[in-house]
């Protein structure tokens, strides 16, 4: 069959920012003619598509590409793989490649963590990675500026993020089985990062079989991204720097985060629900809520996700990191647990219903961070501000 555009329309003679803003297979599959076979194998090696990242986890794969030969032998085979078919990569080896655009064309080897720390915060191990700069900074931010096109004005908008420039590229990928193309089955993706200038955070998103008559990346995965890197930035406190884009002008409202830290699980997500949040309970450490991200306070859009965590309670600090209890009772329970969390207490099983009304330590007790503090309450309770 002939090579043709993702909706089978052609789009006439254009720039690359065409090329690029429509995602047009005829139009990277010409830029890959253009290239020539030599070179274009030479920038698949040179963003390490063709061989392991080296990340630190174990059990890397690597993505396949067609031999050298055969892309010099059939235009075809040349063309496809320009426009991301029949050459496979892994998430990692394309998340790094995309990075290297953000980082100014400098590739960086993928690491699980920066650094390990102390208690205390003291660095103990640092992670250094390989370092490569692959193209000119100049060539990557023309890339960036076309990436920003999609996102703006193509077929990434999905993407968009209120009050923060985005730069992004949407895929749609026939699925095959057993060197078989399966009908009408795919993988949508959307790659991209922000804010830019300066980027913080980049993001791949790839939805497998996308159900509900959907199936290409703009209209499944760049919302996804959207959502994801929103509570992102504002999670990082990544100033907005502009109102954003007309269109999406109306989602202007946020809703500061509760503490859910010392609820159980029950309560939090009332409280949640009350404040137009959604909540999702993990863990099975007790029966209190240990843990959550985004942490209290941060302001965040109508409908959020909000992850908590039941995980077994910290052990207590050293007796040189004490805290003084504070005087808990007639606290709703909702009231004590902000209260101790602000000071890195937790609560143990609390007792009764309503009013704090005893407490062990005593008000005014010197323990350790971490330390659990016991409540009974009892009927009637002042309600919570």
């Amino acid at each position: 069959p002939p090579v043709c555009n993702w909706n089978n329309v052609g789009f006439g003679a254009g720039t690359i920012k065409d090329v690029m803003e429509n995602s047009s297979n005829v139009g990277f599959g010409q830029i890959g003619l253009m290239l020539g076979a030599d070179r274009f194998y030479k920038y698949l090696d040179l963003f390490n598509l063709t061989r392991k990242t080296g990340i630190d986890i174990p059990g890397e794969a690597k993505g396949l590409q067609l031999p050298l030969k055969i892309a010099k032998e059939h235009d075809r085979d040349l063309a496809t793989q320009a426009f991301g078919q029949t050459l496979t990569v892994t998430p990692i080896q394309m998340l790094a490649a995309i990075n290297a655009i953000a980082n100014d064309g400098k590739w960086i080897q993928p690491h699980l963590l920066q650094e390990f720390r102390t208690p205390d915060g003291q660095t103990v191990r640092k992670f250094e990675p390989q370092v490569r700069q692959i193209i000119s900074p100049e060539t990557a931010r023309e890339v960036q500026v076309l990436m920003e096109s999609v996102v703006a004005k193509g077929t990434g908008k999905g993407a968009q993020v209120l009050g923060y420039g985005v730069a992004g590229k949407t895929g749609t990928a026939e699925k095959f089985v057993d060197g078989r193309k399966l009908q009408d089955v795919y993988i949508a993706s959307f790659a991209g990062f922000a804010p830019v200038p300066n980027p913080r955070v980049s993001v791949l998103v790839m939805i497998d079989e996308p159900g509900g008559g959907l199936k290409y990346g703009g209209q499944i995965a760049a919302p996804v991204f959207s959502q994801m890197v929103g509570d992102v930035l504002r999670y990082l406190q990544v100033p907005p720097k502009s109102a954003g884009p007309p269109e999406r002008n109306q989602v202007t409202e946020r809703v500061a985060v509760p503490n859910f830290v010392n609820l159980p699980p029950d309560l939090a997500k009332s409280v949640a629900k009350d404040a137009g949040l959604n909540l999702t309970v993990r863990g099975t450490g007790g029966p209190l809520i240990t843990a959550q991200i985004p942490p209290a306070g941060v302001g965040v859009a109508p409908g959020a996700m909000v992850q908590v965590r039941i995980d077994p309670m910290p052990s207590a600090a050293t007796a040189g990191d004490t805290v003084r209890v504070p005087d808990l009772r007639g606290m709703t329970l909702r009231q004590a647990a902000d209260l101790l969390s602000g000071m890195g207490l937790f609560l143990h099983q609390p007792e009764g219903a309503g009013a704090v009304v005893r407490q062990e330590p005593a008000p005014g007790a010197a323990v350790p961070r971490n330390s659990r503090v016991q409540l009974w309450l009892q009927s009637p309770a002042r309600p919570a501000p």
